[in-house]
Formats: structure tokens, C-alpha cells, sequence
């Protein structure tokens, strides 16, 4: 009997510190895998994960405050022909790659949809106009983009565009 009652005191214990010893496993890696954060700013942090893609809606009047209109037109008082998107990227530092060199760097454009629409008769445009290739470990760079739209054919383009919410994503990416 009190071999009995030894036995399971050690398989109890050794389950614990089997416990034990896997949460502390679990925490040392999930400290080690960063997130990304976007600010304000207009700042992307990507850690060692996966690509991070964001939502951009140059409609937004708190962000952008003046309104996209065709490049063939003559802006008026809170008009544009361009709207410049800009974000900074960095590569957070992370203990497990220190000594890597210069990597890729990328950010890919998708989705651009106008009033929840992919970009009726392809008359928006977001072009890159700043876009780094290699990016090091704990450095930062910049990309910008260049949102503009062309002059609609008919009033059937145009009943398409105008006034209308414009939307695209960016998918950031170090490989």
C-alpha cells in the first residue's frame, strides 16, 4: 500500500513537471515569434511570422483629406489627382537571426475596389513610386504609393467611381 501511494506522488509529479516544463517551452517560443503593430504613423513592425496585410481606404477624411479626382481634371479647392500613401516598414530585431544579412523586402497591391466594387473599368490606380527591394535585420524602410484615376469614358464609368469609397490592401513581406 505505501508503494502504491509513492507510485502515484512520482507519476503526479513527473506529469507536473512535464506541465511545467512544456509552458515554459511554449512561452520561450511564443517570445520569440513577433506580431506586427500598425500605428497611426502609418508604421508596419514585422516580426519573424507571416506576411502582413493591411486595408487602406484613402476615403477615410480624418487620414486624407483632399478627394481623388480624374488626372485629366483640374483639381479644385479639396481635390487631387494623386493621393500619396506612404508606410514605414521595419524588420524587428529578433535573437535568433542576429548575423543575417540583407533580405528580401516586398509589398504587393490587391483588392482596390471602388464603392465596394474591384475597380470598375480598371479606372483607379495605386502604383509604387518608393519601393525597397532588401531590408536588414532591425532597419527600416520606406514604401510609397502613388493612388490616382483615370477620366471615366461615359457617364456609366463615371456614376461607377463618383463619390465612392476606394479601398486596396498591401501585403508586406520579408523573405
Amino acid at each position: 500500500m505505501k508503494n502504491l501511494k509513492k507510485r502515484n506522488l512520482v507519476l503526479v509529479l513527473l506529469v507536473l513537471f512535464a506541465l511545467a516544463i512544456s509552458g515554459t517551452t511554449y512561452a520561450y517560443w511564443a517570445s520569440s515569434v513577433s506580431d506586427f503593430e500598425e500605428t497611426v504613423n502609418n508604421e508596419i513592425n514585422i516580426g519573424t511570422g507571416e506576411a502582413i496585410t493591411i486595408s487602406v481606404d484613402i476615403s477615410d477624411s480624418e487620414v486624407f483629406t483632399d478627394k481623388l479626382v480624374p488626372t485629366t481634371v483640374t483639381p479644385g479647392t479639396g481635390e487631387t489627382n494623386s493621393i500619396t500613401v506612404t508606410y514605414t516598414v521595419t524588420w524587428n530585431d529578433d535573437a535568433l537571426l542576429e548575423g543575417t544579412a540583407d533580405v528580401a523586402v516586398s509589398a504587393l497591391v490587391s483588392n482596390i475596389q471602388v464603392g465596394g466594387v474591384a475597380n470598375p473599368y480598371s479606372l483607379v490606380s495605386v502604383t509604387p513610386v518608393l519601393s525597397p527591394t532588401t531590408i536588414g535585420l532591425g532597419a527600416t524602410v520606406t514604401f510609397t504609393f502613388d493612388v490616382t484615376m483615370s477620366e471615366p469614358a461615359n457617364v456609366t464609368e463615371y456614376d461607377a467611381v463618383a463619390n465612392q469609397a476606394i479601398t486596396f490592401d498591401i501585403t508586406f513581406n520579408v523573405n
